[in-house]
C-alpha cells in the first residue's frame, strides 16, 4: 500500500514539475485570428514592379548592402556592384518586393516593445525602395521568425502594425544580400 501511494505521490510530483516548466517558458506574441486575410505588399503600397526605381537590401547585422536601380532605359543595374548584374535575377528581386505575401497583420499600441517580434533594435533585413516619377519612397524592415518557423514578422514604412511575411520571399532577398547576383 506504501509503494503504491509513493508512486501515485511520484507521478503527481512530476507533473506538478512538467506544468512550472511550461509555464515558466516565455511567450510568443499572440496574433489574432480575426485579423486574419492574404494580402500582397505591392497592393498594400499601391506599387507594382514598373513603379520601382530602385530597391536596396540591407543586413543590419553586417551592414552589408545590395542596391539594384533602372538606368535611362528602364534596365537594371547594379550601380554600387562591380561586374555584370544578372538582369533576370534584378527582376525577380522587384517581383518578390511586390508580390511579398502575408497571412496575418496586427495593430501595434503606441510604442511597443518590438524585441518581441525580432527587431534587437533593427532586425534581420532592410528593404528600401524608391518609385519612379514621385521619387517616393517605402521601408520594410524585417524582424524575427514567427514561432512556428514559416513566417517573418515584418513593419512596412511607419505603419501602425506587424504584417506575417512567408518566409520563401524574406530568405531569398536575405540570400541576395550575402551573394549578389553579379558576374
Amino acid at each position: 500500500m506504501n509503494r503504491r501511494i509513493l508512486l501515485v505521490l511520484g507521478v503527481v510530483f512530476a507533473v506538478l514539475i512538467g506544468i512550472t516548466y511550461l509555464q515558466s517558458r516565455p511567450t510568443a506574441p499572440v496574433i489574432p485570428t480575426q485579423d486574419r486575410f492574404t494580402s500582397f505588399i505591392g497592393r498594400d503600397l499601391n506599387m507594382t514592379v514598373l513603379d520601382i526605381q530602385a530597391i536596396r537590401l540591407r543586413d543590419p547585422q553586417s551592414d552589408k548592402s545590395f542596391v539594384i536601380s533602372r538606368d535611362a532605359n528602364g534596365n537594371w543595374t547594379a550601380p554600387d556592384s562591380e561586374g555584370s548584374l544578372d538582369t533576370t535575377a534584378a527582376s525577380n528581386i522587384a517581383k518578390t518586393v511586390v508580390a511579398m505575401p502575408y497571412s496575418q497583420s496586427v495593430s501595434l499600441e503606441v510604442n511597443p516593445d518590438l524585441t518581441q517580434y525580432g527587431f534587437l533594435p533593427n532586425g534581420s533585413l532592410l528593404v528600401d525602395i524608391v518609385l519612379n516619377h514621385t521619387s517616393e519612397g517605402h521601408a520594410i524592415a524585417v524582424g524575427g521568425l514567427s514561432p512556428n518557423g514559416l513566417e517573418y514578422y515584418v513593419l512596412v514604412d511607419d505603419k501602425p502594425q506587424v504584417l506575417l511575411i512567408q518566409r520563401g520571399a524574406v530568405d531569398y532577398l536575405k540570400s541576395l544580400v550575402a551573394k549578389p547576383p553579379l558576374t
